[in-house]
């Protein structure tokens, strides 16, 4: 009953953390562009 394709967990909490933060870092920029367009 050995999966096949080996789950390392800790590459998904790395992969979680990496994609959290490139999904904050995106929303902010886009929060910025979006504030300073609707001022122009």
């Amino acid at each position: 009953m050995d999966p096949k394709i080996p789950i390392p967990t800790g590459n998904i909490y790395k992969f979680l953390a990496t994609f959290g933060l490139v999904a904050i870092v995106a929303s902010m920029t886009l929060m910025v562009f979006s504030i300073g367009w609707a001022k122009s």
